[in-house]
């Protein structure tokens, strides 16, 4: 038999696994993602999309509530919607000069075309320069609810 040398040995022996302190990983991971978060948000601001997403959903629901007012008509101008008194809704005060640089509502189509849309093919309201798709947004299910229902009722 052959005798093992020890000076080989020395490679193979136990080696204490390398520690790393739970803060040395969680801070700079913190560090990151607050990082990151910054990014985001100015990215967004910086195309506008919280402006247009806020004031996309704010005409969805205006409408919404002017289709209340109104029993079911389709509003035929922005004055329509201005002459609205106030339902001391989340999006009052409304901006209506910001809203139409923002927003197109379709006042020329009727309730009843209006109803035969789908939420993917939606137009009566949308950007001007669309950046998000709002056809999963449950306030143009409730929209396209309430312009179905008062087309039937006609």
């Amino acid at each position: 038999m052959s005798e093992v040398s020890t000076e080989n040995n020395e490679h193979w022996k136990m080696q204490e696994p390398v520690r790393v302190s739970g803060k040395k990983i969680v801070i700079p991971a913190l560090i990151l993602m607050i990082i990151i978060s910054i990014a985001t948000y100015y990215v967004r601001v910086s195309i506008g999309g919280d402006r247009e997403n806020h004031y996309v959903r704010a005409c969805f629901d205006l409408v919404h509530d002017y289709l209340d007012y109104s029993k079911g008509e389709w509003p035929k101008s922005w004055e329509d919607l201005e002459r609205m008194p106030s339902r001391n809704a989340w999006y009052e005060p409304m901006n209506y000069k910001t809203a139409k640089e923002i927003v197109v509502i379709d006042f020329q189509s009727t309730k009843e075309e209006i109803a035969l849309q789908k939420p993917e093919n939606f137009s009566a309201i949308r950007p001007v320069k669309p950046i998000f798709r709002y056809e999963h947004d449950p306030r143009i299910l409730r929209l396209l609810e309430k312009v179905s229902d008062s087309s039937q009722k006609k």
